[in-house]
């Protein structure tokens, strides 16, 4: 996407894309990679201490938990042995260990699951599947989730993975969403789509609500407060609210493994490459994202920008080797000749991020607190908290300032706060 700004009193009005007509753009995989990286929450310190080491032979399903002392684990997408293991650490600063597993001849899968399978069973195998359903809130007793919203639509621009699995995949979303009724016992559950796919999720046993495909409309705040009436306050999520959201894909994942007995190991992802262009591909979660590129030659040079997600919210990365995960919706490629400019520009006062603002944060004011590291003065004074992460600030701010950034950094910096205060 390439930054503009919109001075005057019209707000941009940039529109979600529509999914391909599938019966002439068929959907295309990815060859399966001999290896898969998969990313396991915890700091790889003492091998004294692991469960699951190098040279150890797993199968397709089994879940891989290093760690005797915690319950988080991934779940092995394909048969074979354990190679390495490794300290990754992310963005936001949290600590992985990556476990790498290269695939052997013979691909044997861990024991079925059941047709029926309890709450129990779908938390354990489904938050590291396609969409990562995690169901932890439903399981918490001091949790009370009474209403489950179902996101039928991509949250960034030119992303169209969702709303693909969506079209295809009907009778395995309708599947999905029964189970999800059966295993969490919630009987509100309410399925959000744009208007072109209401017709495909109408056999669906829930609420369908239609959503406006003008962007940001889709954010799971923005859906809460313009669906369903539900204004989401500042410093709380839809958890607090007692609003489970999930994926469509992730309910279509439940769907196909109540009828094959096995998990799901694809994902569906949109590659956008260097001109725009977006595809939808399908591809084994823990592949190289070097080999998604690979599908359609995208060729990734010194200078280029590469990106987990769309254009507006996505996040920029270093390696061509870390792999696709489970809620990986989309891979862009930026060409380093057309990158939007980041300037290190003081705040000129045109007003234009208040303006498309659509939680109405003076955000003229709170970027000036966020440069200078008071991120608690932002919250407290200026309504940081509210932001619904949509990076329509800096879209169109022309001292390009990067806003969206700001304030990422400050919400983060603010959760790792929080344990301490407690």
């Amino acid at each position: 996407m390439k930054r503009r700004s919109f001075f005057g009193l019209v707000k941009p009005r940039l529109s979600y894309s529509a999914p391909p007509d599938l019966s002439s753009l068929p959907l295309e995989e990815v060859p399966a990679s001999r290896t898969a990286t998969f990313f396991v929450p915890g700091a790889l310190e003492s091998k004294e201490l692991l469960t699951l080491k190098v040279g150890d032979i797993v199968k397709a399903g089994q879940r891989l938990a290093p760690f005797a002392a915690s319950d988080d684990y991934a779940v092995s997408t394909l048969a074979g042995k354990v190679t390495a293991m490794e300290p990754y650490t992310d963005a936001n600063a949290n600590n992985f260990t990556a476990i790498m597993v290269e695939a052997d001849a013979q691909k044997e899968w861990v024991d079925a699951l059941d047709e029926n399978p309890d709450l129990a069973t779908v938390a354990a195998n489904f938050q590291n599947g396609p969409g990562a359903l995690c169901l932890k809130p439903v399981l918490d007793p001091e949790v009370n989730i009474n209403t489950i919203l179902i996101l039928g639509m991509d949250q960034d621009l030119l992303v169209t993975a969702v709303q693909h699995v969506v079209k295809s995949r009907t009778k395995e979303l309708a599947k999905g969403v029964k189970a999800l009724k059966r295993i969490t016992k919630v009987s509100k559950v309410i399925l959000a789509a744009p208007s072109y796919l209401v017709d495909a999720v109408k056999n669906c046993d829930c609420e369908v609500k239609e959503v406006d495909t003008v962007y940001p409309n889709a954010t799971p705040k923005l859906v809460m407060h313009k669906l369903l009436g539900i204004t989401v306050p500042a410093g709380k999520d839809l958890i607090d609210m007692g609003v489970l959201c999930v994926s469509a894909e992730a309910v279509a994942a439940l769907g196909e493994s109540c009828t094959t007995g096995k998990a799901c190991t694809d994902k569906i992802l949109t590659l956008i490459n260097k001109d725009e262009e977006a595809v939808n591909v399908k591809v084994r979660i823990g592949t190289p994202i070097k080999d998604v590129l690979a599908l359609k030659s995208i060729m990734v040079n010194s200078g280029d920008r590469l990106i987990l997600g769309g254009p507006m919210t996505g996040v920029a990365t270093y390696s061509v080797d870390l792999p696709v995960q489970p809620d990986t919706d989309a891979i862009m490629v930026q060409d380093a000749d057309n990158l939007s400019e980041i300037e290190d520009a003081a705040c000129i006062n045109c007003g234009e991020c208040v303006q498309v603002c659509p939680a109405k944060i003076p955000v003229n004011v709170l970027v000036r607190f966020l440069e200078n590291k008071l991120y608690v003065e932002g919250a407290e004074r200026f309504d940081l908290l509210s932001c619904v992460d949509c990076g329509l600030c800096s879209y169109v701010c022309p001292a390009r300032i990067p806003i969206y950034q700001y304030i990422g950094l400050a919400k983060h910096e603010l959760s790792r706060m929080a344990p301490e205060a407690e």
